[in-house]
């Protein structure tokens, strides 16, 4: 495991919790006035922001997995859900915002996508040849 490997992650986390404290302070309204009307940008942002993140950690980690039951799950993503689920849920302690089951799941699809599917079939394959490059 390489320290490096997790400047990424740590940079893709802090843009996400800087997201999450100017929306905590000024507002959904306020954010999603940057994007265009683009139906469930709200749910896409979640999909996307969460999914990208628990790869990015995943592959920190080395794909590292645990065993929860008889599911195997990746180290980074079993996390960043933890993260995701616990940031939804204080939503409902805050004025400026409201919980919203739709969110949490599209966190989930997200880190579920991104840690099954394309760890399986793109990420890896990307990783293997990189690495073949660097012992040449």
């Amino acid at each position: 495991m390489n320290i490096k490997n997790f400047l990424p992650s740590i940079l893709f986390f802090a843009f996400i919790c800087a997201l999450i404290i100017l929306v905590d302070i000024k507002g959904t309204d306020y954010l999603l006035g940057w994007f265009p009307k683009i139906p469930y940008s709200d749910k896409l942002g979640h999909f996307g922001l969460y999914g990208i993140l628990a790869l990015l950690l995943n592959y920190a980690l080395d794909f590292k997995k645990f065993q929860f039951r008889k599911f195997s799950w990746h180290v980074g993503s079993g996390l960043i859900l933890t993260f995701a689920i616990l940031e939804e849920f204080t939503q409902i302690f805050l004025d400026t915002r409201s919980f919203d089951f739709l969110d949490m799941a599209a966190d989930v699809l997200g880190i579920w996508l991104c840690s099954s599917w394309i760890t399986r079939n793109i990420a890896k394959r990307i990783i293997l040849k990189l690495q073949a490059v660097k012992t040449r």
